[in-house]
C-alpha cells in the first residue's frame, strides 16, 4: 500500500486527500507534504468523520488520527498521535472500526 486512499474506509467518503504522501516513503522524505490536513473521510450518515493531520514540524511533530462524532472536535470518539508513518495506516483502520462500532450502538 502506497497511498491513505487504497485503505477500507468501510462505506466512508474520502472528501479530502493529500496525494502526494507516499506511505512507502519515510516521513523525512516527505516534509514537503505534511499538513493539518492530510486526510478526511465521512461517512453517509453525515454524522461521523476520520481527519487525519501532520501538527508540528518535522522532526519533532507527529500525526494525529481522530474520530469524530456529531462535529464534537473537543471529544472525538477515537483519538491516537505517532511520530511513525508506518503506524498511521494501522491507527486509520482502527478509527475505522471504532466508528463502525458507533454506528450499531
Amino acid at each position: 500500500m502506497r497511498r491513505l486512499d487504497e485503505l477500507d474506509f468501510n462505506g466512508g467518503r474520502v472528501t479530502h486527500i493529500e496525494r502526494d504522501l507516499d506511505l512507502t516513503l519515510s516521513v523525512g522524505e516527505q516534509q514537503d507534504v505534511l499538513r493539518e490536513d492530510l486526510l478526511q473521510v465521512v461517512y453517509p450518515d453525515g454524522c461521523r468523520m476520520i481527519d487525519v493531520g501532520f501538527y508540528g514540524h518535522w522532526p519533532e511533530g507527529e500525526f494525529v488520527v481522530l474520530g469524530v462524532r456529531n462535529g464534537q472536535w473537543e471529544s472525538p470518539m477515537f483519538s491516537e498521535r505517532t511520530q511513525q508513518l508506518a503506524t498511521v495506516a494501522e491507527l486509520i483502520q482502527a478509527a475505522v472500526v471504532a466508528l463502525t462500532r458507533m454506528q450499531s450502538e
